[in-house]
C-alpha cells in the first residue's frame, strides 16, 4: 500500500462483559456524575441569577421547565434506546453493525428535532395558557422559551452522541461535552443577564441566551468525537434505515415516555399549583431544580447501567446484570437516607440562597420535608428502568413510568389537594415515587429469576467470577 494512503482506525470499544462489575460501574458513573453535576450546577447558578431579578421572573422560568425537559428529554430517550441496541450488538460481537446503527440514530434525532422545533414555536402561547399562566407571566415565559428553543438542538445532539458513545464504553467524551457547556454557561450567564459596563444586559432573557450560546463549542466537539469512533457511516438501504429507526424507537419507547410523561405530569402539577399563586409556583420550580441537583447521582448511575446491561445481555451474562443492580439498589437507599437528613437540616439556608423571600422559602421547606423521604426508592426506580431498557426490555420501564406519572400521581394529587391544598400535591409526589421504586424492585427480581432459570450452565458457573 502506498505511503500516501491513510487507513482510518476507529477508536476501540470497552468490553463490559469481563472484569469487575463494581469497577465498571464506578468507572462509568463518576465521569457521568461530574458531567450531569456540572449541568445541574449551571442550572442552579442560573436559578440563583434569575432569583435575584424577582419572584415573578423565577415563576415565569419555572413554567418553562416541562416543555424544555420534554424537548431535550426526547433526544435523550432516543439515545438510550439506541444505546441498548448498540451495546447488545457489541456484546454479541457485531461491532460494524453497531457503528451503522449509531449513524442511523443521529439521522433520526435530527429529523425529530426539526419537527418538534417547528411545532414548539407554533404552539408556545397555547402551551403556557394550558398551564394556567397568568397574563403577567405568559409573555415572559413565551419569549424565554422561544430563545431557549434555538439552542435545544445544540444541547440535544451532543447529548445523544454522548449516550451512543457510552454504549462503546467511552464516558469521557460525554462528560467533557457536559462539563464544558456548563462552564461556559456559568461564565456568560451573569454578563447576559445583568450586563457589563454601560450595558444593562437582557435580564431574564439573558438566562435563555446563555443556555443556547454556551452549547455551540461542545456541539462541534461532540460531532468531531463521533467521527473519531468512525460512526459517520452510510445508513444502508432505505429499508435498513427504516428498520433500524423502528427498532430504536421501540427500545426508546420507555425512556421517551419517561422523558415526555414526566414533563406532562409536571405541567399538570404546575397548573394545579398555579391556583395557589406564583409564590407556590416559584417554590415548586426552585424545589424541582434543587431536587435534580440532589438526585443527579441516580441519573449518572442509571446512564451507566444501560450499556453495562446491554453488553452483558448480548453476551448472556445475566448474573453480572443482577450484581450491578444489587450494588446500585444498596447505594440508592443509603444515599437517599443521607440526603434526606441533609435537607431536613439545611433546606432553609439553601433555599434562601436563591430567593430571599420568606414565603418562597417556607413552601420550599414543606416540599422537601415530604418529597425527600422518597429519594432512595426513586433511585431504585430510575436505575431499574435503565437496566430493563439496556436489556432490550422496554415494556417494564414503560409500564412503571405510566403507573407513576399518570395512574397514581395525577389522581392522588387531585384527591390530596382537596384535603391538604398544595401540601397534598407534594405528598402525592412522594407517595408515587415510593410506589414506583417498590414496583420496580419487584418486577426486576421476578425477571431475574426467570432469566437465571433459563441461563446456560457455563454462565451460571461464572457467577462467582463476576463478583470479583
Amino acid at each position: 500500500m502506498s505511503d500516501s494512503v491513510k487507513v482510518r482506525v476507529a477508536r476501540p470499544t470497552t468490553d463490559l462483559t469481563q472484569g469487575s462489575v463494581a469497577r465498571h460501574i464506578t468507572r462509568m458513573t463518576i465521569p457521568m456524575f461530574l458531567g450531569i453535576g456540572s449541568i445541574m450546577f449551571a442550572l442552579i447558578v442560573d436559578t440563583y441569577y434569575v432569583g435575584q431579578l424577582g419572584t415573578k421572573e423565577l415563576a415565569a422560568v419555572s413554567l418553562t421547565i416541562p416543555l424544555i425537559m420534554g424537548l431535550m428529554g426526547l433526544s435523550m430517550g432516543i439515545g438510550v434506546g439506541a444505546s441498548s441496541l448498540i451495546s447488545r450488538l457489541i456484546g454479541s460481537g457485531e461491532v460494524e453493525e453497531a457503528r451503522r446503527v449509531s449513524s442511523c440514530t443521529m439521522l433520526l434525532v435530527v429529523a425529530i428535532l426539526v419537527v418538534l422545533e417547528v411545532v414548539g414555536f407554533a404552539f408556545l402561547p397555547s402551551f403556557f395558557s394550558l398551564q394556567g399562566a397568568s397574563a403577567e407571566l405568559l409573555p415572559v415565559a413565551v419569549r424565554y422559551t422561544a430563545i431557549t428553543l434555538i439552542g435545544v438542538p445544540l444541547f440535544a445532539i451532543p447529548t445523544t452522541i454522548g449516550t451512543v458513545l457510552r454504549a462503546f464504553g467511552d464516558v469521557r467524551i460525554a462528560a467533557t461535552v457536559m462539563i464544558s457547556g456548563a462552564i461556559l454557561q456559568i461564565v456568560i450567564a451573569p454578563v447576559l443577564i445583568f450586563g457589563l459596563g454601560n450595558w444593562d444586559g437582557w435580564g431574564v432573557y439573558g438566562s435563555a441566551w446563555s443556555l443556547s450560546l454556551s452549547r455551540v463549542l461542545p456541539f462541534l466537539y461532540a460531532c468531531w468525537a463521533f467521527g473519531q469512533f468512525d460512526l459517520f457511516r452510510h445508513p444502508g438501504s432505505l429499508r435498513q434505515l427504516l428498520d433500524t429507526w423502528i427498532e430504536v424507537v421501540r427500545l426508546s419507547s420507555a425512556n421517551i415516555a419517561m422523558q415526555l410523561v414526566v414533563p406532562v405530569s409536571v405541567g399538570i402539577l404546575l397548573a394545579m399549583l398555579a391556583s395557589y399563586g406564583y409564590v407556590v409556583v416559584a417554590a415548586f420550580g426552585l424545589g424541582s431544580r434543587i431536587e435534580i441537583f440532589v438526585i443527579m447521582i441516580f441519573m449518572a448511575l442509571a446512564a451507566s447501567l444501560t450499556p453495562i446491561a446491554g453488553q452483558n445481555s448480548g453476551a448472556q451474562r445475566f448474573d453480572r446484570i443482577q450484581l450491578a443492580c444489587k450494588l446500585s439498589f444498596i447505594f440508592s437507599i443509603v444515599y437517599g437516607i443521607v440526603f434526606a437528613c441533609v435537607l431536613f437540616l439545611l433546606i432553609d439556608p439553601i433555599a434562601s440562597l436563591f430567593r430571599d423571600d420568606p414565603a418562597v422559602v417556607a413552601v420550599t421547606r414543606e416540599y422537601f420535608l415530604i418529597v425527600s423521604l422518597s429519594f432512595g426508592l426513586m433511585g431504585i426506580a430510575m436505575t431499574t428502568g435503565s437496566t430493563f431498557v439496556g436489556m432490550g426490555r422496554p415494556l417494564p420501564a414503560f409500564v412503571l413510568m405510566v403507573l407513576r406519572a399518570i395512574v397514581l400521581l395525577i389522581p392522588l394529587s387531585l384527591l390530596f389537594r382537596s384535603y391538604w391544598g398544595y401540601v397534598g400535591i407534594f405528598a402525592a409526589v412522594a407517595l408515587t415515587n415510593a410506589a414506583a421504586g417498590i414496583a420496580s424492585l419487584a418486577w426486576f427480581v421476578r425477571t431475574m429469576l426467570k432469566l437465571n432459570a433459563g441461563a446456560t450452565p457455563a454462565h451460571t458457573d461464572e457467577q462467582s467470577a463476576a463478583r470479583n
